[in-house]
């Protein structure tokens, strides 16, 4: 935890309600990177050692060769501790440490010439597909420039064996302004491209 002057932010997930443990560690990094996204902040992750997150699955946060923070899943024994069944993902985000990257970008961040256009997109996956092949994928195509997983959802809406990642993909051209045409052109290609790699659909 963090103490003193220093303020943070602590989000958990708890897969323990739903079968299977249809949420995994890359979803629990996929929302960090997200919420980071939101910021304007780019994370990259690197092996940690905390004694109360599982050895194998956890990663220090870094943002420009700085570690403000911590993801991964609750060690067995803490859980156990405190009654929790099942497997439950946290994170921790030193804010204090993180605002001045924040500050950075809002202040030098050039404004775009030409105006962006959001499309959302629910994805149904099996629950062996992680955030990041997805992530890449989509990443993958032009004319997009900023992807944000939103929703991780597992349960009675989605078949067995399945889950549903939601993402709000912005698409921006440096030159034009785009088209409905040419962002749905682009759109279709991307889901062609998740189905027939990684057998993604469309939730309904």
């Amino acid at each position: 935890g963090f103490t003193g002057q220093t303020q943070g932010v602590t989000g958990m997930m708890d897969a323990g309600w739903v079968e299977d443990d249809l949420l995994d560690f890359f979803d629990a990094k996929g929302v960090v990177e997200g919420l980071l996204s939101q910021l304007g902040v780019e994370a990259s992750f690197e092996e940690c050692s905390d004694k109360t997150l599982d050895s194998n699955r956890q990663a220090a946060i870094v943002i420009e060769g700085n570690r403000l923070g911590v993801v991964g899943e609750l060690h067995l024994k803490v859980s156990q501790a405190f009654e929790i069944s099942g497997a439950v993902y946290l994170f921790e985000i030193n804010l204090t440490a993180l605002l001045p990257f924040v500050i950075g970008h809002k202040m030098f961040q050039s404004i775009p010439r030409f105006p962006a256009v959001v499309r959302d997109m629910a994805l149904v996956v099996g629950t062996e597909i992680t955030h990041q092949q997805i992530l890449d994928i989509i990443k993958s195509f032009p004319l997009v420039n900023q992807v944000t997983i939103f929703d991780v959802y597992a349960g009675d809406q989605v078949p067995p064996g399945k889950k549903s990642l939601a993402y709000r993909v912005v698409f921006q051209s440096p030159t034009h302004t785009l088209t409905d045409k040419e962002v749905n052109r682009v759109q279709q290609q991307i889901l062609d491209k998740l189905s027939s790699t990684l057998g993604a659909t469309l939730r309904a």
